[in-house]
This record gives structure tokens, sequence and C-alpha cells, in this order.
């Protein structure tokens, strides 16, 4: 559901095809780990990835702050993504963000993402590409998620959103 295999097949493909280092961390757990493993292994790389497991909240910060890109690519199975929490929190921090339309809140995060179509190995990497390799660019989008987040999450919106959700689980 998140798109790993595909973020993997365009990551491969920016391995192959740029001179710049580069390694993907990827966040998390789940019963396809071990299927993400052999398929970085098939790639050729799995000694670029670097598969952390479980990252505690404590530690997301960190582990932003220290990174050069986020990509987040669900796909879309049945219904769109909604609201995931993992964007917004990169956004908090200026890290440039790649997502994919299969998540719902992505018409209130352009202009501080760079969007790609879900599904689409090809286009994800050609906008990895484009981060990686263009220092200005990121730079934008940096300054631009800022930008976005602080026009989205303000305590009256926070609230709202919050209310909202509360309405939506008393629904039978």
């Amino acid at each position: 559901m998140k798109g790993i295999d595909i973020l993997l097949k365009a990551f491969a493909q920016l391995v192959k095809e740029t001179q710049h280092r580069v390694k993907l961390l990827i966040a998390g757990a789940g019963p396809e780990r071990q299927t993400l493993e052999n398929l970085a292994t098939q790639l050729g790389v799995f000694n670029k990835v670097i598969f952390l497991g479980p990252v505690p909240e404590t530690a997301k910060k960190c582990i932003y702050q220290a990174s050069d890109i986020f990509v987040y690519v669900p796909i879309v199975e049945t219904v769109p993504e909604g609201r995931p929490i993992a964007p917004l929190e990169v956004m908090s921090v200026g890290l440039p963000t790649i997502l994919s339309t299969a998540v719902g809140s992505l018409p209130d995060l352009r202009g501080g993402i760079l969007p790609v179509r879900w599904g689409d190995a090809e286009q994800l990497y050609r906008a990895m590409r484009r981060m990686v390799g263009d220092k200005n660019f990121r730079k934008y989008l940096a300054e631009s998620a800022i930008k976005t987040y602080k026009r989205l999450v303000t305590e009256i919106r926070v609230q709202y959103e919050f209310l909202k959700t509360l309405a939506e689980i008393k629904k039978p």
C-alpha cells in the first residue's frame, strides 16, 4: 500500500544513472519487509538501502533533519489515502517532499511538495533525479514546504480537523 516497491525501482534507476552519492532510508515495519529486501537485492541496490524498521517518535525529527529528500508514494487500492501525518511532519522541518497523487490531502499540500502519479516508477525516478541534481530546487521546495505547513497547521485548523475526525468516528 505504501508503494515502497515502486520507490525501490525508481531508486535503482537513479543509482544507475546519477553520479551523486545516494542512500535510501526506509522506515517502518510490516509483513512486506523481506520481500522488499529481496527486491532491493534483485535490483542491485541493497547496499544503498537502509531498512530502519520502526522509528520512535523521538527520533523522527532527527532523521528528517539529516535527510535531503522525503518520498511518500502510497498507491491507490480502493480509495486514496486520507490525511497522512508524515508529509506534514517533514514539511514542518522544511524537507523537500515527493508525494504521490494517491494522497487525498494532496491539494492542500501543493506548493510545498513535488507530486508524482501513484504507481509510476518512471515519473518518480525523474522527480528524484531532479531533486538530487538541483540544490536550488530543493531549497525552493524546502521554503515552500515550511510556508505550506504554517498555512495548514494553525491552532484553529488542528482543532477543526480533530473535531471533524471525532464526528466521523461516531458515525455508524
